[in-house]
């Protein structure tokens, strides 16, 4: 086989690889391109659906979000202070209003702080806001807390309206509402327990020779026992001071005052 019949097979043979590439081969990569473009797009349209059905979804919390009747509101109060541990003692209806309420319940300031952010979430606005102490103890302080809440629907209470509240309580008060212990007349820390929201102190009378104190409608002198908290030690105005003497000389004590009101 001289030189121009081994060409000519190289050629043959290299006609036939092209043939059998472009038959066969060629026409599975542009199928294969076809697919990835294909993949591609649909990628991108599940992108958009995605995105679409977030949207959506978030429209409809939203809208559940707008409390339009007393059993949703109520509902959602609980909920709230259920899923922050708080229980609420009481809900009053206020002025007749169906998306006004007053709120008593007794909790420490996180939670406290938590309720809040979750009302914001609910465009539940705070109108009126009550702080009493209801437990002094060194580890978990507790405070009794009324407030005045209006369901406001699209609007929301902004976190400068909310800090304006807590400013302003704590400026009517002698000290900040959440701080763990009072201070007495000489500035010292008094430990004493208060409770006042435990007890209710109706009424003091300073006539006469013996001071006395109703506490829950049955009235007290000094040096009378008061449950198991010790004896009455002291009746003043608005304030009856109860002790309890320890073993070893200890001394725990213990005062109810009068319940303060919203304005």
């Amino acid at each position: 086989m001289d030189r121009v019949d081994i060409f000519t097979s190289i050629l043959t043979v290299a006609s036939g690889i092209f043939l059998l590439y472009s038959a066969y081969y060629r026409p599975l990569i542009d199928y294969q391109r076809g697919i990835d473009r294909l993949l591609r797009y649909y990628k991108g349209e599940k992108r958009d659906l995605n995105r679409k059905i977030e949207e959506r979804r978030r429209a409809i919390e939203e809208k559940s979000r707008t409390l339009n009747s007393t059993p949703d509101i109520l509902k959602a109060l609980n909920d709230t202070c259920k899923g922050s541990r708080v229980v609420i003692d009481k809900v009053v209806p206020v002025d007749g209003n169906p998306f006004k309420f007053e709120l008593h319940f007794i909790t420490d300031y996180r939670k406290f702080i938590k309720i809040l952010s979750e009302f914001e979430k609910l465009n539940i606005a705070i109108e009126k806001l009550s702080i009493d102490e209801y437990e002094t103890t060194p580890d978990n302080p507790k405070n009794a807390i009324t407030i005045v809440i209006n369901v406001i629907g699209e609007l929301q209470m902004s976190r400068e309206a909310r800090a304006e509240i807590l400013d302003s309580v704590i400026k009517e008060s002698r000290r900040d509402p959440f701080q763990t212990h009072e201070l007495d007349g000489r500035g010292a820390v008094n430990r004493a327990i208060n409770l006042t929201y435990i007890f209710k102190l109706s009424g003091v009378s300073l006539n006469g020779e013996r001071a006395s104190a109703t506490i829950d409608g049955k009235r007290y002198y000094i040096g009378d026992r008061f449950y198991d908290k010790g004896v009455v030690e002291d009746i003043r105005s608005g304030k009856v001071t109860v002790v309890k003497r320890l073993k070893g000389g200890d001394v725990e004590e213990y005062f109810i005052g009068v319940r303060r009101r919203l304005d």
